[in-house]
């Protein structure tokens, strides 16, 4: 996220010489109190005023997350006029006997088109108000020195992660929209999953027993000589690729190997927000993702090696079903990745062995 003083620097034109960071002021000018009521805004001003309350988030639970580390409540103004407006002694409050609650600094100038994103978190700090929004709904509004009303809105119960917003900019439509989209453009926003590996999918693999070397894991393994088959792959079940467990049936392969190789775009790793992987083995495996240990199924601590039993012992739901894991995305790289699988038995004489895999990633895309 950006961070809130590089948004500021976006928004606003400062007048004042380099170096001024004040506050935003809690004493505000004289204020004409004749209006003890505020305005009823279902029936909003025409035209609107140029710059207004366009996007607020009253519980921001996850959604965006603020330099230090918190999650706090945020409202965004906007300018929709052709010219640059200087809101010096402009306050906003949530509190119409109040208005000056928070008075912006002399030389906050917004230019035309920008945002200005102030985090409603009950601070005095620069680019904080010193009050916080109620997700049950209120009204808050910007206010003129003279106590005129700029723009006030009342906004109803908010959706957790959820922001209230103009859609387009600066219009008198209002809507909840998923996460928001504080000092940028409103959007409405839906959850995309893109699925990079899918069930069934084509896995190469070494079932001879013989282990192929620590660098099986790697990208640029050659795994040119191993065969390969759709998933799932196995013996004793109802696999797609029958594999070889060698010829004694009452000491078996401990490891199979299996490797994957899948793409992941530039614009789609751009919009990822989370990473998730389903797993389906039978007995136990441990997971590699571009050459780092990603996790264990079933799998003891320590060095695991080819003569490694399995933990566990897949049996009924267990041999069929997909355990999800997330991950963080950091783990991927924009273009070619490269799963590797270790399926190990929970002894000689196991009577089967299955392995599946799907790996997706989730990202919040614009929705026409």
């Amino acid at each position: 996220m950006l961070t809130l003083f590089a948004l500021l620097a976006m928004a606003c034109t400062p007048t004042d010489p380099p170096g001024d960071s004040s506050p935003i002021e809690e004493t505000a000018p004289p204020r004409d109190t004749q209006d003890s009521e505020p305005p009823d805004d279902t029936d909003p001003p025409t035209p609107l005023p140029a710059v207004v309350v366009n996007e607020l988030m009253a519980d921001n639970e996850g959604a965006h997350q603020a330099d230090d580390g918190s999650f706090p409540d945020w409202l965004e103004l906007y300018n929709a006029d052709q010219n640059a407006v200087d809101l010096s002694g402009y306050s906003i409050s949530d509190d119409w006997t109040e208005k000056a609650q928070a008075v912006l600094p002399q030389g906050t100038t917004m230019e035309p088109g920008a945002y200005l994103l102030l985090y409603a978190d009950d601070s005095d700090q620069p680019g904080h108000l010193p009050f916080k929004l109620s997700a049950q709904g209120e009204g808050v509004g910007v206010f003129a020195p003279d106590g005129e009303a700029l723009d006030w809105i009342t906004f109803p119960p908010l959706v957790e992660d959820h922001s209230y917003a103009r859609l387009p900019d600066g219009e008198q439509s209002w809507e909840q929209v998923a996460r928001g989209t504080p000092g940028a453009s409103n959007l409405r926003q839906t959850v995309q999953t893109t699925a990079l590996v899918e069930r069934g999918a084509t896995w190469r693999y070494l079932d001879s027993g013989e282990y192929p070397g620590d660098a099986w894991v790697q990208a640029e393994f050659d795994d040119a000589s191993w065969a390969s088959g759709p998933a799932p792959l196995g013996y004793g079940d109802s696999q797609t690729t029958e594999l070889s467990y060698g010829d004694d049936a009452s000491n078996k392969h401990i490891t199979t190997w299996f490797r994957h190789p899948f793409d992941l775009p530039a614009d789609t790793l751009a919009s990822a927000s989370e990473a998730s992987l389903g797993l389906r083995v039978d007995d136990g495996a441990v997971v590699w993702l571009n050459g780092a240990e990603l996790l264990r199924q079933g799998m003891g601590d320590g060095e695991i090696g080819p003569d490694s039993y399995a933990t566990d012992t897949a049996s009924g739901d267990n041999e069929t079903n997909y355990t999800s894991y997330d991950f963080e995305l950091g783990l991927l790289v924009e273009g070619a990745n490269q799963l590797a699988v270790e399926v190990h038995q929970n002894g000689g004489t196991s009577s089967d062995l299955t392995l599946d895999l799907e790996l997706s990633v989730e990202g919040w895309v614009e929705v026409e």
